[in-house]
Formats: C-alpha cells, sequence, structure tokens
C-alpha cells in the first residue's frame, strides 16, 4: 500500500471571495507582564508587534491590515482578474501568516514568541462592521488593562468601561494621554502615489504603505467617517494616485518587496 497524497489536502477550504486572516498573539498576558516591560504598554512590544504587521504584508500582501493589542486582521478583497496568495488555500495562509508573525516579533522583541491563526469569508458589505467591532473590543480592553494597573480586580467587578475612565480621572491618571495605538489600534493600506522614476525618465505610479490610527469608531459621526475610508479601500484603486514630488529616497511597496498581487 502507498500513501495518497491527496489526503494531506482533502477537506482543505480554499477562499474565492472576500476573507480575513486573523493572527493572535499566544499567551501574550503572560509575555507582558514579565517586570522588564512596561504595563500596560511598552513601547518595545508595540514596536515588535509593528515588525510583525509588517512580515504579514510582505508574505501576504494584504489589501490592508488592522492592529490592535496583540492581534492582527489582515482583509483580502476578491475581485476580476485579482491573485489571493497561494491561491486562497487557507491552510498555508493561516499557517505561514502566523509563522511570518512569531518571527518577525519575536527577532525584534528578543524574545521567543508564538501566534496562532485562524481565516474566514467577510464580504465587502461586512468589513466596516467587522473592523468596528475589533476597535471597540480593543478599545474597551484598553481601558481595563490600564485599570487593573491601578485598582484591584475586585473593585473593577462589574465595572463598566466609561466608570472605569471616571475612576481612573479621580486617581489622577487621563486615559486619552496613552499612546493613540494602545487605545485604538492602527491599521495599514496601500496608497497610489507617484514617484519619480530614473528609468522611465517620468513619474510613475507605485503602491505606498501608509499607516492611520482610526481614532473613531466610538460614536456614529464616527463610524459615517469610517464608512467612507472603507468605501474607498473596497473600491479597489478608482481614487486617482496622489502626486508627490521627486525623492530618489522613496521606498515603493515593490521596491521592498511588497508588491501588488
Amino acid at each position: 500500500m502507498t500513501w495518497d497524497e491527496s489526503l494531506e489536502s482533502s477537506g482543505a477550504r480554499v477562499f474565492s471571495g472576500s476573507f480575513v486572516a486573523r493572527f493572535d498573539g499566544k499567551g501574550f498576558s503572560q509575555l507582558t507582564g514579565r517586570k522588564e516591560y512596561c504595563r500596560p504598554y511598552d513601547a518595545g512590544i508595540a514596536s515588535a508587534m509593528e515588525a510583525a504587521v509588517e512580515r504579514v504584508i510582505s508574505v501576504l500582501s494584504p489589501d490592508f491590515v488592522y492592529s490592535i493589542s496583540d492581534e492582527i486582521s489582515a482583509f483580502f478583497f476578491a475581485r476580476p482578474g485579482g491573485q489571493l496568495p497561494f491561491g486562497g488555500k487557507e491552510n498555508k495562509i493561516v499557517s505561514i501568516g502566523a509563522a511570518a508573525a512569531a518571527v518577525a516579533f519575536s527577532i525584534k522583541a528578543g524574545t521567543e514568541a508564538d501566534f496562532d491563526g485562524r481565516a474566514f469569508h467577510c464580504h465587502d458589505n461586512m468589513v466596516k462592521e467587522y473592523l468596528i467591532s475589533r476597535i471597540r473590543s480593543g478599545f474597551k480592553n484598553s481601558v481595563s488593562r490600564l485599570a487593573q494597573c491601578h485598582f484591584s480586580a475586585k473593585s473593577l467587578h462589574g465595572v463598566n468601561t466609561a466608570e472605569k475612565i471616571a475612576a481612573l480621572s479621580k486617581a489622577g491618571i487621563t486615559y486619552d494621554d496613552m499612546p493613540s495605538d494602545f487605545k485604538y489600534g492602527k491599521y495599514w493600506f496601500r496608497e497610489p502615489v507617484e514617484v519619480w522614476s530614473e528609468v522611465a525618465g517620468a513619474n510613475i505610479v507605485r503602491n505606498r504603505w501608509c499607516q492611520l490610527s482610526p481614532k473613531y469608531a466610538i460614536d456614529d459621526a464616527a463610524i459615517a467617517a469610517l464608512e467612507g475610508t472603507i468605501g474607498r479601500l473596497t473600491s479597489q484603486g478608482a481614487a486617482a494616485p496622489k502626486p508627490v514630488p521627486p525623492d530618489p529616497t522613496e521606498r515603493s511597496v515593490e521596491a521592498s518587496g511588497q508588491g501588488s498581487r
């Protein structure tokens, strides 16, 4: 009897539509609780998470990414003629993405860390709802993490987010003074820009990864602003590129190994 190699991929899901791949740090509450790290926010850990995001971008080339605390959500939009990483094979995307995040984080932080991963369908019209849910969840968790540094678990039991912020304020601790990425996270998106090409002797369009902290999703007016942003990102680059002056030091996405799919 010989081994049937098709069994190795039997039942494996292959994405053809839009989906999200999410990667979470494993056991990060113990990791960040070490005495060498500042609580509830450590700049070194935050920098290592950025390195993890950038590595996920490099190996999977998503359309955009949202990250807060120890989680990374990478969004992929299906479009005519577009290509999904690894042919949309879920097991490849999840395993390689989690490994890439773990290696990049560990190197940057100087300590071993693991990430797990999952992937699931997310239609374009559900992107806003998913993103808002992650921003709100991260916001609530950040308030709790800050409060836990100053109050006992018993005193915080049954206390809601607004009450925790008020208690912190009464104790002389202003939540709004915390770093923006701690409170709301960040997202990375590709923006078409014109850059000077010595080879072409003219400006050419390149995709440049940009970072933005979504300081909203907490009230109705902010949600409306977020809808506009997501609408632009899901329009598959319909917006005209923004011209920028020639800059010989400009690093395009493609030049850094993060080209379009």
